[in-house]
């Protein structure tokens, strides 16, 4: 995070208001490396929608608007805690699944793996994402099971030619 903004902090004495202690918060949380891809995705999701928020405000203040299109909430969260707009893209649709569907990917184990969830989020209501992570959730457990099945084959015919030797 830019120096500039941590100074700017209430918890640095700049006096915020809540939507800048959540900011932080944001920020802090982002940090943590263990946070999983839906966890992830749904803070950068919230500081995009904070960041919007007090972009609305100051241009609604400021009488003489900046020339050029304004910078957007998945252009300030890039700038501004190190993420790409693709990735704050991909965050938005990620935190768009229904609350249901976040408990399933976490139920079921996928709440870390993008790909699932960006899946989900492509569904058009929250039983078709609570079912399209089931499904990929069956897929990945049948795709291990003849990854094992192989290594058993492989292993087998490995002591078989060891002990024919």
């Amino acid at each position: 995070m830019p120096r500039s903004r941590l100074q700017h902090h209430p918890r640095c004495g700049y006096g915020g208001d809540e939507r800048d202690a959540k900011l932080w918060e944001i920020v802090e949380n982002l940090h943590r490396a263990e946070l999983s891809a839906l966890e992830r995705s749904e803070h950068v999701a919230e500081w995009m929608r904070l960041t919007e928020q007090k972009q609305e405000e100051v241009s609604r203040q400021v009488a003489a608007k900046a020339s050029g299109r304004p910078e957007g909430g998945a252009r300030a969260a890039a700038r501004e805690i190190g993420v790409d707009d693709r990735a704050a893209r991909r965050a938005a649709q990620v935190d768009s699944l229904s609350d249901a569907a976040k408990a399933v990917a976490r139920e079921v184990g996928l709440d870390d793996n993008q790909s699932a969830l960006l899946a989900a989020a492509a569904e058009k209501d929250s039983e078709a994402q609570a079912e399209k992570l089931r499904e990929i959730k069956r897929r990945k457990e049948e795709r291990e099971i003849i990854r094992k099945a192989g290594d058993a084959i492989v292993s087998h015919d490995a002591n078989d030619e060891a002990a024919a030797d």
